[in-house]
């Protein structure tokens, strides 16, 4: 549990920015259970997902990189929601998958040539005596915009998401586990998104966030 807890590179949750605002969102709140709801709700909508930028670029990845910058993609989200609730002593961990998700905005689509996501990530919450999932990535805004409900956390089930929405159309599918981290393992991310995507469309995608 220890290593859930503690700051690492990525999730600097010692860093007096995280712990100010950790601290100031959760002020008001009774228990585990409500402070992960109160800083689960605010890394999802306060901080608009974007999924463009360079992804060699290490210092994006640090949680007090990404509250101050206001955006991120699901990695930089993740590492953020674990940095706040460590903050407040609360383990958290981030959990790797490769996805498939046909409703993703068609001009990122068109940049990666793929709806297939690798190391798509997501948080591992202990609260109250459990470990529980939760998917922070997609803002209120961005939902909206491609026509899909938000993820919502109560803090006791996992809230992520789903492979089918109300309406019949397919969702995410999860094709492969990849495992759960402390940390970003960030030089096996980039290999693998280089692998993948190829360099092409990475330079596309870090071109895209300044056109």
């Amino acid at each position: 549990m220890e290593e859930f807890l503690k700051p690492t590179y990525f999730i600097d949750s010692d860093n007096p920015l995280i712990i100010e605002k950790a601290n100031m969102l959760t002020q008001s709140c009774n228990n585990a259970r409500e402070k992960a709801v109160v800083l689960f709700s605010f890394v999802r909508d306060e901080i608009s997902y974007n999924p463009y930028g360079p992804i060699e670029d290490k210092e994006r990845y640090k949680a007090s990189k990404t509250l101050k910058r206001g955006y991120g993609y699901c990695i930089q989200k993740a590492a953020l929601l674990a940095a706040l609730l460590r903050s407040v002593s609360m383990p958290a961990a981030l959990i790797f998958a490769d996805i498939i998700n046909p409703l993703i905005p068609e001009n990122l689509k068109t940049l990666i040539k793929t709806d297939k996501f690798i190391f798509h990530c997501y948080n591992n919450i202990y609260i109250d005596g459990k470990w529980v999932k939760a998917t922070c990535a997609f803002d209120r805004g961005m939902c909206k915009r491609i026509d899909v409900p938000v993820v919502e956390f109560n803090g006791m089930e996992d809230a992520i998401f789903p492979s089918l929405l109300p309406d019949g159309r397919t969702f995410v599918t999860y094709l492969q586990h990849r495992g759960i981290y402390n940390d970003i393992p960030f030089d096996e991310v980039v290999k693998e998104f280089k692998a993948f995507y190829g360099n092409e469309a990475l330079k596309a995608v870090k071109k895209h966030l300044f056109s």
